[in-house]
């Protein structure tokens, strides 16, 4: 009968998280995966923009090309750092929740029924 009441309580975990509106694994590594993606895709960008800069700094000195030229190259490459940083946090963030995602239960035990789809290793989430 102890083992029963675990199993109870174990499965009436499952039902907490579902009511409290949490979801189950996988969207946190998700978010985090694209947070990379869009990490190595400004870090790209940022660093194709800083050479071109530097390309249009180069000619400016030879007077092959305007001021508002090399001004507009360089809006453009801090731009780009910009989104390179805003990326960056929002890796970190996604990471944390990563991290944060992990729900403990105060006993052992499995439920009866899986426990409304919670299974050994999954991970919850809110």
């Amino acid at each position: 009968m102890k083992n029963k009441t675990r199993n109870m309580m174990l499965g009436g975990l499952a039902v907490i998280i579902a009511i409290m509106g949490w979801r189950m694994a996988g969207a946190e590594e998700d978010e985090a995966a694209v947070a990379q993606n869009s990490v190595n895709q400004t870090r790209a960008k940022y660093a194709n923009d800083c050479d071109e800069y530097n390309r249009y700094q180069i000619l400016f000195d030879r007077g092959a090309y305007s001021r508002q030229q090399l001004e507009t190259a360089r809006t453009k490459m801090l731009a780009s750092q910009a989104d390179y940083d805003s990326a960056q946090a929002n890796l970190s963030s996604a990471e944390k929740q990563v991290a944060e995602a992990t729900v403990v239960s105060p006993v052992d035990g499995l439920s009866e029924n899986g426990g409304f789809g919670c299974y050994y290793g999954r991970y919850v989430s809110r």
